[in-house]
């Protein structure tokens, strides 16, 4: 199992800017509405979210077939199998409104990171292999 965390750091959510400009993000009329009008006078904080996350990255369980099964299957031609199921992006806990604060549309460059621009979401990922040793 692999977890990541980040602690602090901001993002600014475009996309909630052009939701509101739009009038169709999903709380219009009670704060939409209103941060639309801050951003309009000058107040771009209220774009600017908290970027903290703790995320599962991978998971991933394996269980060895018992050799009797294996000589079923293979017809004696296979020393061992084992099975495995694992994931990615199963896990997201952050109070980021958007997709993931973990956002680059821009590239990987530290000067435009963390500028969300309705990105496409990350997919969560599941994986199951058989891995079989003649």
């Amino acid at each position: 199992m692999h977890w990541d965390w980040k602690k602090g750091g901001d993002v600014i959510n475009l996309t909630r800017l052009l939701f509101d400009a739009g009038q169709n993000s999903p709380d219009v009329a009670d704060g939409g509405a209103a941060r639309l009008g801050k951003w309009a006078s000058g107040n771009t904080k209220v774009y600017l979210e908290d970027g903290s996350y703790l995320k599962m990255r991978e998971i991933s369980v394996s269980y060895g077939l018992p050799s009797n099964l294996v000589a079923t299957m293979f017809g004696g031609q296979a020393r061992n199998a084992r099975i495995t199921l694992s994931g990615r992006n199963l896990i997201r806990i952050a109070d980021y409104s958007g997709y993931d604060p973990e956002v680059s549309n821009f590239g990987n460059q530290a000067i435009v990171r963390n500028i969300d621009v309705a990105p496409y979401p990350p997919s969560k990922s599941f994986y199951l292999s058989l891995d079989v040793g003649f």
